[in-house]
């Protein structure tokens, strides 16, 4: 019996740590994407982006601006009753988020990033570590 609960309770952890380990990987792949930003004026992305969500204003000079985007993903399949019998099916559904801030500097260009979203949290920094 013991036997038994630990190897579920392996089994869990190895799980655990395998979905962070994914969680990592996919957070990381973003980097490339947004450090390509950096060294861009406000207007070229705006132009390529759309309008941001919101601005602020820096005390020491610049800004700062946030994109955000939210959606629902997943699927599955349902079938109707056919000939009497009872309808079946099943689906996943789920929710995400990403939102990715800007820094410029006083001059309108792009000088770092952050990502908080449903990947976890980033920033060009934590980028620039992994180096």
């Amino acid at each position: 019996m013991k036997a038994l609960v630990l190897f579920f309770l392996c089994l869990s952890l190895s799980s655990c740590m395998l979905g962070n380990a994914l969680d990592r990987h996919r957070l990381a792949q973003i980097d490339k994407p947004l450090n390509k930003w950096i060294g861009q004026t406000k207007d070229q992305q705006i132009m390529k982006l759309g309008p941001p969500e919101r601005c602020m204003d820096l005390q020491q000079g610049g800004e700062v601006c946030a994109w955000k985007k939210t959606g629902v993903e997943g699927g599955g399949q349902y079938r109707g009753a056919q000939y009497g019998v009872a309808a079946s099916g099943g689906s996943y559904v789920s929710s995400w988020e990403h939102q990715v801030t800007y820094t410029y500097n006083p001059s309108g260009i792009i000088s770092g990033w952050s990502y908080r979203g449903s990947l976890g949290q980033r920033t060009n920094e934590d980028a620039n570590l992994e180096r």
